[in-house]
């Protein structure tokens, strides 16, 4: 059984304030029933993983990951017990898109064309997901966050900057969909050496499972191989071992975190994989020459 998300539940004021920004952890505790909505509703993963119900199938859902629920189409999410997933949800209403808006952002029906037939992933069948690489992911997450401080705020014309920074985000979007799919295309055409897709995998897997402990242990068992036989094929594919490539992609959330939360570094290191705290703080400062303490102080001092 489901029910409908009405939209004066979130968008109180729909007319003025078409987009509202919420930012949440979700545990199994607290998961929603399954449901639609009279909304559109687009949704960033911003840590963690879960398993999305939509429309009677399943699916993955990773970090970096963002989907578009088009209204009236029933969703949920499901996770183990002890495990919890970050996201952002960016709700708007179908109206948003009226014609003075539509004629100055949208002359050419991007926008209204994404709507109607959102991102897919082929292997997801009809699943309307979209996996972002890790500079487009955090590009993503960087002006999402510029929303929800805008709605915090509420500044004077509040309305119109978070209207034009969804129109940013929609064709940000549109324009990592269309270069993902050249970029296929173009592997497709090269990567029939099966060590390629081999490294391909690989890469994905630390991207999607980098706050894993034994991330490369996993990975090296689900490929049957050994840890240092994975590092040294890595590296004579990419320069890098897998380890090293583990290190930058946790060090990149840990950056993200630091900026966009309030959590100490201790919790934060934990969050992204590392259970010595000590050891993540010296790794910090190794790959970015200082604290994690001192980046959040000069990073939020530049905001300021």
């Amino acid at each position: 059984m489901t029910y409908t998300l009405q939209s004066s539940l979130y968008l109180k004021d729909p007319r003025n304030f078409p987009v509202y920004i919420e930012r949440k952890i979700h545990f199994l505790q607290d998961l929603p029933p399954v449901h639609d909505h009279e909304f559109y509703e687009l949704v960033y993963v911003v840590h963690g993983h879960t398993t999305h119900y939509y429309e009677n199938k399943y699916y993955p859902l990773h970090a970096g990951d963002m989907i578009l629920i088009r209204p009236g189409h029933f969703h949920t999410y499901i996770l183990d017990e002890g495990a919890s997933f970050e996201l952002i949800n960016c709700l708007f209403v179908p109206e948003l898109l009226d014609p003075p808006w539509k004629r100055a952002i949208d002359a050419q029906d991007q926008i209204e064309t994404f709507l109607l037939h959102p991102f897919f992933n082929r292997e997801d069948e009809f699943h309307p997901r979209l996996k972002l690489g890790l500079s487009d992911a955090r590009r993503i997450e960087i002006l999402l966050v510029a929303m929800l401080e805008e709605q915090t705020q509420n500044r004077e014309f509040a309305s119109t900057v978070l209207r034009l920074k969804l129109f940013e985000l929609f064709h940000l979007l549109i324009r990592f969909q269309d270069e993902a799919s050249q970029k296929k295309k173009s592997v497709h055409a090269q990567q029939h050496h099966p060590r390629s897709v081999l490294i391909s995998k690989i890469y994905q897997y630390i991207e999607e499972n980098s706050e894993q402990k034994k991330c490369i242990d996993q990975l090296a068992a689900l490929l049957g191989v050994s840890s240092r036989h994975l590092n040294r094929l890595f590296k004579q594919e990419t320069g890098k071992t897998v380890l090293e490539m583990l290190h930058y992609v946790r060090i990149e959330r840990a950056k993200q975190l630091l900026l966009h939360t309030h959590d100490r570094v201790v919790d934060i290191a934990a969050k992204v994989g590392y259970e010595d705290p000590s050891f993540f703080t010296k790794l910090f400062v190794r790959k970015v020459t200082c604290s994690p303490s001192k980046y959040r102080e000069e990073m939020h001092s530049r905001k300021a």
